[in-house]
């Protein structure tokens, strides 16, 4: 498809050169500290902190919920096998990093004030921006990664609390493709 004279593919390399450039060095070395945070540095810090100094229950949430973010999105990633948008492998949905933060960052969310949440949820937010900046992944990655680690710590730390949550895969009617039927029980 042709806009204003250019192909589709051509535009959107442009636009990505064009957003590539307008990152300053400054801005790049920032945005290069998402890489190393979202590698779960901060969830296994989190974890032994909890269990040396705080509560063995918010150190077992983070570390279950992480574990089985981790497990599922690796599942995923060598099921689809999408290319990464700089070509350099075929691991690129979902995010792993961005998985991974999300954990940390609704676990914190979930177990300590409010502003503290924010903060974590923020970190995440980081991780999963700098991974589409440093084009190692698609926005469709990041919100992948994004949904599976924050719905592992709601999931766990609901049961783990007499809650439950449920989630159907369910098939749509009037379009191809699956719909997630989502309930949770308080």
């Amino acid at each position: 498809m042709a806009i204003n004279g250019y192909e589709e593919n051509e535009l959107s390399t442009k636009a990505k050169t064009k957003t590539q450039n307008d990152i300053s060095d400054n801005n790049r070395k920032i945005i290069s500290y998402g890489d190393v945070l979202g590698w779960g540095f901060l969830n296994g810090s989190y974890a032994l902190g909890h269990w040396l100094f705080g509560s063995n229950a918010s150190a077992n949430l983070m570390v279950t919920a992480s574990f089985y973010s981790t497990f599922l999105t690796l599942l995923l990633k060598y099921t689809v096998r999408e290319r990464r948008p700089n070509g350099e492998d075929r691991l690129s949905f979902p995010s792993g990093h961005t998985s991974l933060a999300f954990a940390f960052g609704t676990v914190v969310a979930i177990e300590h004030p409010w502003y503290v949440g924010i903060l974590g949820l923020g970190i995440a937010s980081f991780i999963g921006y700098s991974r589409i900046v440093n084009n190692a992944h698609w926005l469709h990655d990041v919100v992948g990664g994004m949904t599976i680690g924050a719905s592992y710590a709601l999931g766990i730390a609901s049961t783990s609390r007499g809650g439950s949550l449920s989630i159907l895969p369910m098939p749509t009617i009037d379009s191809p493709g699956m719909q997630l039927k989502i309930a949770y029980h308080f």
